[in-house]
């Protein structure tokens, strides 16, 4: 027997050793790319129970948010997937607040809270869409999410706002914008271990250097979106609206989510 390889059989070990660092790679990208090469996915939560407009709004905004500033702006192995908590039969942890009302059709069925856990934890990291001008109209985003386990909440998270314009207070900017709402989720999170995208650190406050991505629909278009009227659709002045406050607070969030999520994979 030889005591060195002749060149065949060098040949051999050398193109097995390329095979080798291929399938190496390959796993590592599978791992980067998601579970056997599947995308990574955000999940874009909110809630189309609510009084009207709301209910409409949300939906619209999820929708419109996703497809115009979401899915231009995410790398190619990241999708975002909208979840509407409309779909699920949750239970209030506030023995005083009514029940969700849930409008399904006949042939559906409300999903069950376990199913709810299993939809979300699926994903990466979450986008949440709530109204910022009343706590109440929160309550059951903050029961749906009080009820998931701390390996399912403790993902990156970005808040997303829309409301109703506002008056102007020179002296009160938060009064102008009534969006107590956005402090009181972020205090909420925060206190249940999310790891919340920090929008806030551009400004005091978030108030109005930084902040988070929010969607203000203009007064004389509310209305519209109560009765089904003209102008109940997002584009022209309303879509241009958006886009200090919405489209590049969004492009931002969703750079620093990511960046949270492939961090975290680290």
């Amino acid at each position: 027997m030889t005591q060195h390889l002749n060149t065949r059989s060098k040949k051999k070990l050398f193109i097995c050793f390329l095979g080798l660092k291929d399938l190496a790679f390959c796993c590592r990208l599978n791992i980067h790319n998601g579970v056997h090469g599947k995308p990574n996915t955000i999940a874009l939560i909110h809630n189309s129970a609510l009084p009207r407009p709301l209910d409409v709004l949300s939906t619209a905004i999820a929708e419109y948010s996703k497809r115009t500033y979401f899915n231009s702006r995410i790398p190619s192995n990241y999708e975002v997937h909208i979840i509407d908590l409309a779909a699920y039969n949750i239970p209030s942890s506030d023995s005083t607040s009514e029940s969700q009302t849930i409008d399904t059709d006949a042939t559906s069925k409300p999903k069950t809270p376990a199913e709810w856990q299993i939809d979300t934890s699926k994903h990466s990291g979450f986008l949440l869409l709530f109204p910022y001008h009343t706590w109440s109209h929160c309550n059951s985003l903050k029961n749906a999410l009080s009820i998931l386990p701390p390996h399912i909440i403790h993902k990156p998270t970005l808040l997303l706002g829309f409301g109703k314009e506002e008056p102007y207070h020179p002296n009160e900017y938060e009064r102008t914008w009534k969006k107590k709402s956005f402090s009181m989720m972020r205090d909420f999170l925060l206190q249940k271990g999310v790891k919340l995208v920090d929008m806030e650190k551009n400004g005091p406050s978030g108030w109005p250097i930084g902040g988070w991505p929010e969607f203000i629909v203009y007064a004389d278009y509310w209305e519209d979106w109560i009765t089904g009227g003209y102008n109940a659709f997002i584009g022209g002045q309303q879509a241009e609206a958006w886009e200090q406050r919405g489209e590049n607070r969004c492009q931002r969030g969703i750079n620093m989510l990511i960046a949270e999520i492939e961090k975290n994979r680290k």
